[in-house]
């Protein structure tokens, strides 16, 4: 059963050669704190009492949503569609925490191949990921976070399980995960004050993993069968989001 599922992702890894730098430009796009402290002094007597400092984020906007529309058509897991939400939320002046979640699912891009394999339709791809970072911003004299240059430090964990309907019915699949650890830098822009464009790069380690499960028994398996630099750990990222600040 699991020998004809690992038979069908070569066949597509054949099918889509011809696609190659399409899918690679898709991979590609899956593209200092300076608080604000201010102490309020009131005179009780002799006895000066402080009060706690407040941020004040000096931009109007504080938080951004944001999502990558190139990795619907193809994820960082092969074969995948994923449907990435990320948030940015400023906790300085110049800082800003990052947290993103998605959905994975079969690339639409399949579609294409459809008809030359038919078995592709039987192809089933389900998963999630959970990815955090927090962005130092440097920037000059009025201007805040979340605009502008930065670095920033990103993890970010997935899981995805492909199997066929008739596999995955009798308990037989295969599980693809990812762990990544990035050193990342971008910029950020603001158009109108709204509309977020945000881009990013940088280098990181990966551990990815692929096994095998059949009913009691799961076997690790050798990703680069399957997959082209799998097991890789160096990664290089190159990304881009579109977003709406508030």
């Amino acid at each position: 059963m699991l020998p004809k599922l690992r038979q069908l992702l070569r066949d597509t890894a054949m099918e889509i050669k011809g696609f190659k730098y399409l899918i690679l430009l898709l991979l590609v796009t899956n593209i200092v704190s300076m608080p604000l402290r201010g102490y309020c002094q009131i005179e009780e007597g002799a006895a000066v009492v402080q009060e706690k400092p407040k941020f004040v984020n000096p931009q109007k906007v504080s938080s951004v949503l944001k999502m990558n529309p190139f990795l619907i058509l193809w994820g960082s897991i092969p074969y995948s569609a994923e449907y990435r939400l990320v948030v940015e939320f400023t906790t300085s002046a110049h800082q800003s925490t990052q947290i993103g979640v998605s959905y994975i699912d079969k690339s639409p891009l399949l579609q294409l191949f459809a008809d030359s394999s038919g078995d592709i339709q039987q192809l089933i791809i389900k998963g999630g990921r959970f990815e955090l970072s927090h962005r130092f911003y440097i920037n000059d004299v009025g201007k805040y976070a979340p605009q502008g240059f930065f670095f920033s430090p990103h993890i970010s964990y997935a899981s995805a399980k492909l199997s066929t309907k008739y596999a995955n019915q009798l308990g037989y699949y295969l599980r693809v995960t990812q762990f990544n650890i990035n050193a990342l830098a971008g910029f950020q822009w603001l158009l109108g004050g709204k509309f977020a464009i945000n881009i990013y790069s940088g280098w990181g380690y990966k551990i990815n993993k692929l096994e095998e499960h059949a009913p009691q028994q799961t076997i690790v398996l050798d990703g680069e069968d399957l997959f082209p630099n799998f097991s890789t750990p160096i990664k290089f990222t190159l990304g881009v989001y579109f977003g709406w600040a508030f």
